[in-house]
């Protein structure tokens, strides 16, 4: 499996790759320029699975923002027909990656530059680990 993980943000989104079972933060982007990303991400990485973290609030009531995300999905699965197209709780994923950068002693810019990336990887990280728990 080539998976990508996306933390879908109203302005900036993360994105993580998988290459041999090893999960890592790729890069975040404006959102405006997500959707021509993956087109490219799909052929060159030669991608077959896309994860997107769908954004419950703590209590997993439906919040606008996961309404968004699901407008996102459809349009990710109508772009991409030939691919799988999944969706994940995501509630934790930003909070993770930022423990994890504070943890590592990252300055409050490093966190908030490399937090979406790091999500992202975590979202794609939660999926991987469930596929293998199914098996």
């Amino acid at each position: 499996m080539k998976a990508i993980g996306i933390d879908l943000g109203d302005k900036r989104c993360g994105i993580a790759l998988n290459t041999l079972d090893f999960v890592f933060a790729w890069d975040a982007l404006p959102r405006h320029q997500l959707m021509e990303e993956l087109k490219k991400m799909v052929i060159n990485k030669e991608l077959d699975t896309i994860v997107i973290g769908l954004p419950y609030d703590l209590y997993g009531v439906k919040t606008k923002q996961l309404e968004k995300t699901q407008a996102f999905i459809e349009k990710v699965k109508t772009t991409f027909p030939n691919l799988e197209v999944v969706w994940i709780d995501e509630r934790y994923s930003t909070w993770s990656a930022i423990d994890t950068l504070q943890s590592l002693g990252s300055s409050k810019a490093q966190i908030q530059s490399q937090k979406d990336s790091l999500a992202a990887s975590v979202i794609l990280e939660t999926y991987i680990d469930q596929q293998k728990s199914k098996k």
